[in-house]
């Protein structure tokens, strides 16, 4: 986040993000975001919209906590429904129980990176500013895209084609949006 304001909003899409996907979701700000003071609207809570996870509709003996669809997110037994899961950090194979077996373990890799892939438009966020015409293009994010982005507007001014790109997420990193920013620009 570059502001106040944007920390509650990608708090909300984090929460999110996680809620959909079923991953931890980290929000990273800089220290000097930390200690500002600024302004922020906080909506009425019946405008946030809110993602609810995925839920078993129903659990049955052979029901597997680790499957998963095309989607690539399993659904999620309700807590106390009287289904016994098994939640640890370690790998699981499909039935919940953790697993050394480097088969069950590389494709339960596979599918929790390949769930990120699958969702990449839905977790990537970044900021364009300036890019269609640019010959020089600023890539910066948090504190400093603020100072980047007043220097991007007074180059602007003095007829500097230039422009700026700010990742609003990390990881993944949008790095296909900023391949295509680049390709005018190093050409």
């Amino acid at each position: 986040p570059a502001s106040v304001p944007e920390i509650y909003e990608q708090t909300i899409r984090a929460f999110n993000l996680s809620e959909t996907l079923r991953v931890p979701v980290i929000l990273l700000y800089d220290e000097a975001i930390g200690h500002l003071r600024e302004t922020v609207e906080l909506k009425e809570s019946a405008e946030i919209e809110l993602h609810n996870r995925k839920w078993a509709a129903e659990v049955s003996a052979e029901f597997k906590p680790y499957a998963a669809g095309e989607d690539k997110v399993p659904e999620m037994v309700r807590p106390g429904d009287g289904f016994r899961t098994h939640t640890t950090g370690l790998t699981h194979a499909p039935d919940g129980f953790p697993t050394q077996d480097p088969v069950l373990v590389n494709e339960y890799m596979q599918r929790l990176l390949g769930k990120l892939q699958h969702h990449n438009a839905l977790v990537e966020s970044f900021e364009a500013i300036n890019t269609e015409d640019a010959e020089i293009l600023v890539v910066s994010y948090g504190i400093t895209s603020r100072a980047a982005r007043r220097a991007v507007k007074l180059a602007r001014n003095e007829g500097i084609k230039v422009g700026m790109f700010r990742p609003i997420t990390l990881w993944p990193f949008p790095a296909e949006p900023l391949k295509e920013i680049l390709g005018p620009v190093t050409n």
